[in-house]
């Protein structure tokens, strides 16, 4: 009786356990949200102004595109799943946010002089229809390549996560120049002014769209703040846990003033990335910042101390096996620095 006793208390441990474990695996324990709320405060800075593109008719949802429907209701989709091993990814891999070209051979210099080995290069839809755009561009990958940087295509708007085919269109102007390494979304529908209202359905659109850029068959990257993990879909799915799902890698804007509150605010990202074996790249911003925004850049410190910074990070994070670099937001301000310490 006392044997058959034990045995069905087991039993009831192992059923609660079972249902226990996979919320906790999803979503980060209460001492990590605390850690990263405290890192945050004030959260108004992160939506900059812009008008709506979101029609304000209850049922404009309803019209969206057929797979902007579909995503409300996730599939899971092909893309870098865990496989119980390290994340293969370059070894202190550090790659630049680049939103203007200019002089290629410039910008290479400036590259080697920081120890830049990937450029993420702004290329706006249509980019191929210009001559002199894809002149520019194919000599920045010629003297790239002669140096052994990765450059990678920069595109995005926050008008992608209503019309999700956009992305898709740019991704297969991209894959047919055959000039880019990878895709990298900076799509953002947060900077919506209709974010607030239309939060789920807008996350929707984003994963939309990194759907329809993976239908190219490149490797697509995508652009999160480090505070998606907090943010729900229409579906109820994370949003960070959605793109995951679907991208080959993200890199985590960790926007802010200090060493430790950058590795705070990203370990939620790397920690839920490593269970599904998701390649994290960390961006740091050295960017003036806008108004009165928060704290949320290095700008105004000096070269050296900013590299000094960066070196912690790196070396803090380095404990993770999906941390794979640093992003520095971006090449202009970079410029301005020279060379970092």
């Amino acid at each position: 009786m006392v044997t058959t006793r034990r045995v069905a208390v087991v039993r009831v441990v192992m059923v609660v356990l079972l249902a226990v474990l996979p919320a906790a695996l999803v979503f980060p324990s209460p001492l990590l949200r605390s850690v990263a709320s405290e890192a945050t405060g004030d959260l108004a800075y992160r939506v900059p102004p812009t008008v709506s593109v979101l029609p304000e008719d209850a049922d404009w949802a309803a019209r969206a595109s057929p797979i902007l429907r579909e995503t409300r209701t996730p599939r899971v989709l092909p893309a870098g799943g865990f496989t119980g091993r390290r994340v293969v990814s370059p070894a202190g891999e550090r790659a630049l946010w680049v939103w203007a070209t200019g002089d290629p051979a410039s910008l290479l210099r400036l590259a080697s002089r920081n120890g830049v080995t990937t450029l993420y290069v702004w290329v706006s839809p249509g980019f191929s229809r210009s001559p002199a755009t894809m002149t520019r561009l194919t000599e920045l990958c010629r003297l790239a390549a002669a140096r052994r940087l990765a450059v990678d295509a920069l595109g995005g708007d926050p008008s992608w996560a209503v019309h999700p085919q956009r992305a898709g269109r740019w991704a297969v102007e991209v894959a047919k120049t055959r000039r880019f390494r990878r895709l990298h979304l900076d799509v953002e529908p947060h900077a919506l002014a209709s974010w607030s209202g239309h939060t789920g359905v807008l996350s929707a659109g984003l994963i939309s769209a990194v759907v329809h850029a993976r239908a190219s068959g490149m490797p697509v990257d995508v652009d999160i703040p480090y505070w998606y993990w907090t943010v729900l879909t229409a579906s109820g799915e994370p949003l960070d846990i959605g793109i995951m799902r679907r991208a080959d890698a993200i890199t985590v804007m960790a926007y802010q003033d200090s060493w430790r509150k950058v590795v705070a605010v990203s370990r939620p990202e790397l920690s839920r990335a490593a269970m599904r074996g998701v390649r994290v790249i960390v961006g740091v911003n050295i960017r003036r910042p806008k108004g009165d925004a928060p704290p949320s850049s290095y700008w105004g410190r000096s070269a050296g101390e900013i590299g000094r910074e960066i070196r912690m990070i790196g070396a803090e994070l380095s404990r993770s096996t999906v941390f794979g670099g640093i992003a520095i937001h971006d090449a202009e301000s970079l410029a301005r620095l020279g060379r970092l310490g």
